[in-house]
C-alpha cells in the first residue's frame, strides 16, 4: 500500500529531538559594555567589560523559530486508515540551555531569567504575560568558574512558541547584576524542543 500525500505533506507524531543554538551575537544587551569577542577558533561569545552595574539580556526566541498560526487541520483526527492524532502544531519548547561564563576576581550579585510572550494589537497596549512555560526550573550560577557553565531552565508546561495566535513574540531575558571587577560572558542559548512542522 502507498503512502498517502497527508504521510508526506505532515506527521501526526510530533518529534521530541529538536535544538536549535542561537549565539549570543542576536541577543540584546541592556546595560554595561558589551564586545562580540573571539576567545579561540569556533568558540564566540558576547563579553561584558568589568563594571558595577546592572542590567538584562534578552535572546529573542521567536525570532530565531517558527511560530505556526492558527488551528492544526489535523488535530484530533486520525489519518486515511487509521492512526495517531495530532497533539501539537509548531515547535514546542521543553527547555532551555544557557552558556556563560563568570570570570576575574567578584562574583556576580545576582542572576535570574524569565520567559516573556509579548502580544501585538494595532492601536492597543502590548499585552506582556510573563513566566510562558509554566513554572521555570533551573539555577543560573554566580559564582566564578574557569570554563563556561550550560545550565539547562526547563518549563514546568511545555509550550508551542506563539500558541498557534498571530502577532505573539517570545522571548529569554536573563537578569545580572554585576560587580565592579567581574566580567560576564554569553556564549549563547539552546533551545530544547518537540516539534509538528
Amino acid at each position: 500500500m502507498g503512502r498517502s500525500t497527508l504521510d508526506q505533506l505532515t506527521k501526526l507524531v510530533k518529534e521530541t529531538d529538536g535544538t536549535i543554538w542561537i549565539p549570543a551575537k542576536y541577543a540584546s544587551f541592556y546595560t554595561g559594555t558589551w564586545t562580540d569577542t573571539r576567545v579561540a577558533a569556533g568558540d564566540y561569545c558576547m563579553r561584558k567589560t568589568a563594571a558595577a552595574n546592572a542590567g538584562q539580556t534578552v535572546f529573542y526566541l521567536g525570532a530565531a523559530l517558527l511560530g505556526k498560526i492558527g488551528s492544526d487541520p489535523n488535530k484530533g483526527a486520525s489519518i486515511p486508515g487509521g492512526g495517531i492524532v495530532s497533539d501539537i502544531r509548531g515547535m514546542q519548547i521543553t527547555s532551555i540551555d544557557v552558556v556563560y561564563q563568570i570570570t576575574t576576581t567578584n562574583p556576580l550579585n545576582s542572576h535570574t531569567y524569565d520567559l516573556h510572550e509579548n502580544t501585538y494589537a494595532n492601536n492597543v497596549a502590548n499585552a506582556v504575560v510573563s513566566t510562558a512555560g509554566g513554572t521555570l526550573t533551573g539555577t543560573l550560577a554566580t559564582a566564578i568558574q574557569t570554563a563556561p557553565y550550560v545550565t539547562r531552565i526547563t518549563c514546568g508546561t511545555p509550550f508551542v512558541i506563539g500558541g498557534n495566535t498571530a502577532l505573539r513574540s517570545l522571548a529569554l531575558e536573563i537578569s545580572w547584576d554585576a560587580q565592579a571587577t567581574m566580567v560576564l560572558s554569553y556564549y549563547g542559548v539552546f533551545v530544547n524542543c518537540n516539534y509538528n512542522l
